[in-house]
């Protein structure tokens, strides 16, 4: 059976998570002026993988990959500042990205 788990990525450029193998992230949103939640849909009992998250700001010097693949943008509304937020994909753990009627496998 499948739950909903909440991680947290800090707003650093690069953030290291462990999560379970093929998570479907459902949403992302910033809960502090240092983090940012994302909730996804995971299977509790799937291996659990290392994930690179990256955060960038706008404006900020930002030389994506093919490895890198769009989640959200997030707004900090009191301060005025608007963060992006990737997440790297790996080809033998495919991380779902989206509602299922309208997701994309996020492969390299």
């Amino acid at each position: 059976m499948n739950a909903i788990w909440k991680y947290l990525i800090d707003i650093v450029d690069e953030h290291e998570i462990i999560m379970q193998g093929g998570a479907r992230i459902l949403n992302a949103r910033l809960i502090s002026s240092h983090t940012i939640a994302v909730w996804a849909v995971v299977d509790p009992a799937a291996e659990r993988v290392r994930r690179s998250f990256y955060v960038r700001g706008t404006g900020h010097e930002f030389e994506p990959s093919a490895l890198m693949s769009y989640v959200t943008t997030v707004f900090d509304d009191p301060l005025g500042l608007v963060w992006h937020l990737f997440v790297e994909i790996d080809a033998d753990r495919p991380l779902l990205i989206g509602e299922p009627a309208e997701r994309e496998a996020v492969e390299a």
